[in-house]
C-alpha cells in the first residue's frame, strides 16, 4: 500500500501475470479483499473494461457491488446493455453508472443560471468542508466519527490501447 492523497492509499497491481483471472478468483485474493475492507472505509477496485475481459465479473462477489464507468459519446446503448446483462448473469449488484468525460454545461443552478461568484462561493465551501473532513474535523453532529474517512484504490494493471 502506498499513500496517494490525504487518507487515500493505493495498492498497485504490479506485473500482470499470464493468468490474471485465476489469480483474481483465488482464495488469496478473497482474503486480501476481506483484509482491506476491514481496514478502509471504502475500497475501490479498478478493473479492465467489462466486455473484453472477465476480471470484473470474477471480483464482483468479493465486493459490495459494481459501478459501471462509461465514456460519453462513445459507449453505445447496446454495449451498456451487454455490460449490465453480464453483471446480472453472475448476480452482481450494480450500484450505479458513471458517465465519464462529459463537458460541463454553463454555470447553472437548479432554478436557473447562477452568477460565477455564487458558483465560486459554493465550490470554495465544498472544498473547505472536504478539507475539514480529511483532517477529521466535524461540524459537531452527535453521530459523526472523529476519525477521517480512509479509502483504498486497488489499481488494475490493464489499460486500453491509447489510454494513459
Amino acid at each position: 500500500m502506498q499513500p496517494w492523497a490525504p487518507n487515500v492509499d493505493i495498492l498497485p497491481s504490479g506485473v500482470v501475470p499470464p493468468n490474471p483471472n485465476q489469480l483474481l478468483g483465488s482464495t488469496a485474493m478473497a482474503r486480501l479483499v476481506q483484509s482491506v475492507k476491514s481496514t478502509y472505509d471504502f475500497v475501490i477496485i479498478d478493473t479492465p473494461p467489462l466486455l473484453p475481459a472477465s476480471d470484473a465479473l470474477t471480483l464482483t462477489h468479493m465486493t459490495d457491488g459494481a459501478v459501471l464507468v462509461t465514456l460519453y459519446n462513445s459507449t453505445t446503448r447496446q454495449k451498456l446493455s451487454d455490460a449490465l446483462a453480464a453483471l446480472a448473469a453472475v448476480r452482481a449488484r450494480t450500484i450505479g453508472i458513471v458517465l465519464n468525460q462529459t463537458r460541463p454545461k454553463a454555470l447553472t443552478g437548479y432554478y436557473g443560471r447562477e452568477s460565477s461568484a455564487a458558483a465560486a462561493d459554493a465550490r470554495a465551501g465544498a472544498e473547505a468542508a472536504g478539507a475539514r473532513a480529511s483532517q477529521g474535523v466535524t461540524d459537531g453532529g452527535a453521530d459523526e466519527s472523529p476519525s477521517p474517512t480512509r479509502a483504498l484504490l486497488v489499481a488494475g494493471g490493464y489499460r486500453m490501447p491509447g489510454h494513459r
